[in-house]
């Protein structure tokens, strides 16, 4: 009802306030225009909101802008520092190319130069040669043709012929010389009073004369007594010297003038028809003569010759005895083969040589001629070749020589003079002083020269991996060590071996030197100027001379590992990164042992204590004394030669320390246990286990000599109080020795065996016990713990129940009755051996009585006396 009347009021005053419409429409516009503006500031507010944020991020961009703007302009000027470098090092580069270039320019003119040089050295040395076989030729044409005496200075004289001591000799000329050698020789006159004097080959002019008063020289006074003739036999060139002829008017010289003798004269010379030829006599002593006789110099100069010509024809006997060649050989830088391993060739021996070298009556070819006749392959390097051909040429230069007793009597007729000149003419001796002081003087030369070509063959076959050779040459070298001890000196004597230069023989290492082995360049001093002279050209490839290092990497090749593990010297060939392991053969390998085994026994046995010191760097070396200890493949002769090696390097309780510490080669060596490769002394720890392993895996009677003589080495070396220590504080010896001594025990008083195996095991037990007795309870010390170690839970972990092991063995040796097989031997001859055995047995009672009171007390001490009196085991 409100609602209608609402609608229902009237009021004039209301009608007249009415807007009309086009007032309405004004309004509506001009509201239009009012709301404009508002909606206006309300975007520019909005878009004000907007330009703050962006224009904080371009302020960031331009702030990120200039940040990679510095950075690309540090990065340009980077990149321009980087090639002006580049710039620098190409200019560098580009100039040490053409100082390269120069150099081997200049390299090449120097070789080029060397190898005339070379030729010119080596045909004036042929010249040389083709004159003194031409003086020689006219020598022995003179012989032949003529009856001359035989002065043992002026002309050849057989080695094996000795002068006759007690006599004078006076032989027929039958001519004036008629060669110039002959009368520089000797002259031949009517009369002593001529004015020509005889001249010695010996004598020169840059020797002193003695004074007046001075006893003369014996070459001289020989020369002076020569008889001379002046008539002429007839049939002079039919003449058989070595006939029997009747001696007359022999005289004995007088001896104790030492004034000059007068010339002989002719008539004087016709009084003797003897031969030629001198005769020997057996019955006459070297202390009959005198120092100024000419018969004492002919005795020294013909005993010398014949060591020396003994010597060469040792040097040329040693037949050429090597074994199968291996299996497969390796590519090297020294025999360029390719990488990998490849089969032997019969090729690679020169077929020339095979064909050439001839056997007479089933006998081996030599070893030297092998050496002259064999051709090596092209693909070897030359420097190889030629230091191979150098050192065959020095051999057989050395052989030549030797043999000339020209040679001979130019190089010590002088020194044999002096010789005599200088020694007490009072002393019985005199003679034997004089030879031995002359030939000390001479076998230095000998021996070294020989040393040196032998030693640098044996490094070239070694860098060529071929081990049958290097084998070869091994033995050679221990044949000439065993024939003369003296050689022996030189094995590891440090020396200057046989360079590209033309050296008349050995001499020591000098600092100008260019070097042709690695330890030749190894003893240059590294300075340098001294690198400066090294032949680039040959120093990549060196080879060995010194004989230690040799044995090393022999030692080190018998393994089946790659080459580059067992010798990087060698500089095997390998295009890829692993190379295959190279096995030389089972043959082969013992033969290689065996050869060095023998040539290391022979060093330590024949030089003595002072030649011990140079085998140190061997048993200090990794691996390498266990190499001839292992056990896969030691057979039982290497077993018992190593084992005798260790007995001759006890005089040395240095050396036989450091190798009994020889440490094992983990890559030598895989298949070691890594608790074997921790001890302290694993030499030590092998002997203890090949007491206890060689008794199931070789025969009784070689186990019973690799026993004895492993239990000899260790009483032996125990003489020695730290050698001492280290044997009783050894944690597997005393077990495997309790375990043996358990088994021989059982075997003599329980088991049935042969009287000969019986006897074998009763010398163990001797040794066995005495050892024993010597570690723990020693006379000069308190025992060494005994019986605490029989407890110690290390030794029952080795073997369990050594305690019960050690009472049961020493009761039975100590308190057990005799054993029935000892009893029962009857007969004459078996008295004396039972004999021996009886008292070995009772000794070896006593020293297990007294072990037993270090571990049992004496009421059980008496307990098992009781048992085993009792029973009969």
């Amino acid at each position: 009802m409100s609602e209608e009347q609402d609608e229902k009021f009237d009021d004039d005053w209301w009608d007249q306030l009415a807007i009309d419409p086009i007032t309405d429409t004004h309004l509506q516009a001009l509201e239009l225009k009012a709301q404009v503006p508002v909606s206006t500031r309300s975007e520019s507010t909005g878009l004000k909101d907007q330009y703050e944020p962006l224009e904080a991020k371009l302020h960031e961009l331009q702030a990120l802008h200039a940040k990679q703007q510095e950075l690309i302009d540090t990065l340009t000027r980077q990149t321009q520092q980087q090639q002006g470098e580049i710039a620098v090092v190409r200019a560098n580069w580009k100039r040490a190319q053409e100082q390269n270039a120069g150099l081997q320019q200049k390299q090449s003119q120097l070789e080029l130069e060397y190898h005339e040089r070379f030729e010119r050295i080596q045909q004036e040395n042929q010249r040389q040669i083709e004159k003194l076989e031409t003086s020689a030729a006219f020598r022995r044409i003179e012989q032949d043709t003529n009856r001359t005496p035989w002065p043992s200075s002026l002309r050849r004289r057989a080695p094996v012929m000795l002068a006759e001591p007690s006599t004078t000799k006076a032989t027929l000329a039958t001519a004036l010389p008629t060669t110039p050698t002959r009368s520089r020789m000797i002259h031949y006159g009517p009369s002593p009073s001529s004015s020509h004097k005889s001249v010695s080959p010996l004598s020169s002019s840059s020797r002193k004369r003695p004074n007046p008063s001075e006893q003369a020289s014996p070459s001289r006074t020989r020369a002076a007594k020569m008889p001379t003739l002046s008539t002429k036999k007839e049939f002079p060139r039919f003449v058989n010297s070595f006939l029997p002829t009747p001696r007359t008017n022999v005289t004995t010289p007088t001896l104790p003038s030492v004034s000059k003798s007068p010339p002989t004269t002719p008539s004087q010379a016709t009084q003797s028809s003897s031969p030629a030829t001198p005769q020997v006599q057996r019955d006459a002593t070297v202390s009959s003569l005198s120092l100024a006789s000419p018969d004492a110099a002919t005795l020294v100069l013909t005993t010398l010759f014949c060591y020396r010509s003994r010597w060469a024809t040792q040097v040329m006997a040693q037949p050429f005895v090597a074994p199968p060649p291996p299996n497969c050989i390796p590519g090297t830088n020294y025999f360029p083969l390719g990488a990998g391993n490849h089969q032997w060739s019969s090729t690679f021996d020169s077929v020339e040589a095979q064909n050439t070298i001839q056997t007479a009556n089933g006998l081996e070819s030599p070893m030297l001629l092998r050496l002259l006749s064999l051709e090596l392959p092209e693909k070897i390097p030359f420097v190889i070749r030629q230091r191979f051909t150098t050192a065959c040429k020095k051999l057989w230069e050395f052989v030549t020589r030797s043999s000339s007793y020209n040679i001979f009597l130019a190089e010590s007729g002088h020194i044999v003079d002096d010789a005599l000149r200088e020694e007490d003419q009072s002393s019985s001796l005199a003679i034997d002083i004089v030879v031995a002081r002359v030939w000390k003087i001479q076998a230095r030369s000998l021996f070294g020269t020989v040393a040196a070509a032998l030693r640098s063959l044996t490094g070239i076959f070694l860098r060529l991996n071929w081990i049958h050779y290097v084998t070869a040459m091994l033995n050679w070298i221990t044949a000439l060590g065993i024939s003369h001890t003296g050689f022996v000196k030189f094995y590891t004597e440090g020396m200057q071996y046989l360079d590209h230069k033309d050296t008349e023989s050995w001499q020591p290492l000098r600092n100008d030197m260019v070097p042709s082995s690695q330890d030749d360049a190894e003893l240059l001093p590294s300075s340098p100027g001294s690198a400066k002279q090294l032949d680039t050209s040959s120093a990549p490839l060196l080879t060995p001379n010194n004989l230690v290092k040799i044995w090393i990497e022999c030692l080190s090749k018998t393994h089946i590992v790659p080459l580059d593990v067992s010798s990087p010297s060698s500089q095997p060939e390998k295009h890829a990164q692993d190379l295959p392991a190279w096995d030389i053969g089972g043959v082969c390998r013992a033969s290689l042992l065996c050869a060095v085994l023998a040539s290391m026994k022979v060093l330590a046995w024949t030089a003595g204590v002072e030649s011990l010191p140079e085998l140190r760097p061997l048993v200090q070396h990794p691996g390498m004394l266990l190499t001839l200890l292992d056990a896969h493949s030691c057979s039982s002769d290497l077993l018992l030669g190593s084992i005798e090696l260790l007995m001759l390097l006890i005089p040395d309780p240095t050396t036989l320390h450091m190798a009994l510490s020889s440490p094992y080669d983990a890559k030598l060596q895989p298949r070691v246990a890594v608790r074997l490769q921790q001890v302290r002394f694993p030499v030590v720890d092998i002997l203890a286990k090949y007491l206890v392993d060689r008794r199931g895996d070789t025969p009784v009677a070689t186990m019973h000599h690799t026993h004895q003589a492993i239990l000899l080495f260790i009483s032996c070396a125990a003489r020695h109080e730290d050698t001492l220590v280290v044997f009783s504080e050894s944690m597997p010896l005393l077990p495997a020795l309790i375990q043996c001594l358990s088994w021989d025990t059982e075997e003599i008083w329980v088991g049935s065996i042969a009287s000969q195996q019986a006897e074998s095991a009763l010398e163990r037990v001797c040794l066995t016990t005495r050892l024993l007795h010597q570690l723990y309870a020693p006379e000069s010390n308190a025992g060494r713990g005994l019986a605490e170690k029989l407890l110690s839970p290390q030794t029952q972990t080795v073997l369990n129940g050594i305690r019960h092991a050690f009472i049961v063995a020493m009761g039975r040796i100590a308190f057990a009755q005799e054993p029935t097989w000892l009893s029962r031997r009857a007969g004459h001859d078996q008295e004396q051996s039972q004999s021996r055995m009886r008292s070995q047995l009772e000794n070896a009672a006593m020293l297990a009585g007294d072990l037993i009171d270090l571990v049992l007390s004496p009421s059980e001490t008496d307990e098992i006396y009781e048992l085993l009196t009792d029973s009969s085991v």
